[in-house]
């Protein structure tokens, strides 16, 4: 497996993960599940960004907040590699959508199975920093559970900052990619001022990212119904 794990997926019946071929229809080579790539993707949409809003940038932000008693810095985060993707479904099928701990426990086993058998050295020690360490990992579940939660019960200085990712993510991935490489300092409101969008705009992805959150609040458990069905086989 190398670093670039983009076009990995994974089987939401059994855990297999597997490289899909171009086309509408993701079918697993080992329980022969289908599925559409628009449900598919509209599952793992929400899970990416769990893992880089919920965890990436909250643990920065708390940082800072620890740090100098105040969030004055944005930053622009990479995505996280998609193996750690697949081990947010499975902490959020359990912790939003109610599958069984030990069902939950059985998918994370195998996507770090198939970590030791394909991932590079880094990833296995990637990998295992996070599962293997029963504090961390309790902190991710955490974690992951609160972002589909919408950050009810996080520091408020925390939670605006996220939004305000949510939101420049939503204006333009690729202005916010240039801004934040050339300018690491870049805060918010310098971005507002200095940005080609109108105010009609932005208040259109501040909408938009409160769809997302109310959105989100609604799945419950309907979003991973069925879930790992397969996992025995």
């Amino acid at each position: 497996m190398s670093s670039d794990d983009s076009c990995l997926n994974i089987c939401f019946a059994c855990a297999t993960i597997y490289e899909g071929k171009p086309g509408h229809l993701l079918v697993c080579p080992n329980c022969g599940r289908q599925i559409s790539l628009e449900r598919y993707e509209s599952v793992m949409g929400d899970v990416r960004g769990a893992i880089h809003y919920g965890w990436n940038y909250r643990l920065q932000y708390e940082h800072d907040l620890a740090e100098t008693g105040a969030i004055t810095i944005h930053y622009y985060l990479e995505q996280f590699e998609e193996i750690f993707s697949f081990i947010a479904l499975a902490a959020a099928s359990g912790i939003a959508g109610g599958v069984a701990y030990d069902v939950v426990k059985k998918v994370i086993a195998s996507i770090a199975d198939f970590v030791k058998r394909r991932g590079s050295q880094k990833q296995k020690s990637k990998v295992s920093a996070l599962i293997d360490n029963r504090e961390e990992m309790d902190k991710f579940l955490r974690y992951i559970d609160e972002y589909y939660t919408c950050f009810e019960d996080i520091n408020p200085e925390v939670r605006e900052a996220i939004f305000e990712e949510m939101i420049v993510d939503k204006i333009s991935p690729t202005l916010e990619r240039i801004m934040m490489s050339s300018n690491p300092d870049l805060d918010f409101d310098q971005i507002k001022e200095i940005n080609p969008f109108s105010q009609e705009e932005m208040f259109k992805s501040m909408i938009e990212v409160r769809r997302d959150i109310d959105r989100r609040k609604k799945l419950g458990g309907t979003a991973f119904h069925g879930f790992w069905s397969d996992i025995d086989k």
